[in-house]
């Protein structure tokens, strides 16, 4: 007898509600996000200009550039 075990992965929507770096609603937080659920996701940013402050040499997504780690699919619109 054979049993098969099938998971179903979703796309997360994300939606970046402040162009401060960091914090609740941050582009920096959608991409901590995404990076830990392991899906399909779309990231949703509010219009203006970001500002990434920092060290770039971190590798985290604490802070500087932004770390994509996703082993899905990430999307910015």
């Amino acid at each position: 007898m054979m049993i098969a075990v099938c998971s179903m992965v979703t796309a997360a929507e994300i939606h970046v509600t402040t162009t401060v770096d960091g914090g609740p609603g941050s582009l920096r937080e959608a991409i901590a996000t995404a990076n830990g659920n392991g899906e399909d996701d779309t990231i949703y940013l509010l219009s203006g200009t970001y500002v990434l402050t920092g060290d770039a040499a971190e590798d985290g997504n604490v802070s500087g550039d932004l770390d994509i780690d996703n082993p899905g699919k990430i999307t910015i619109w």
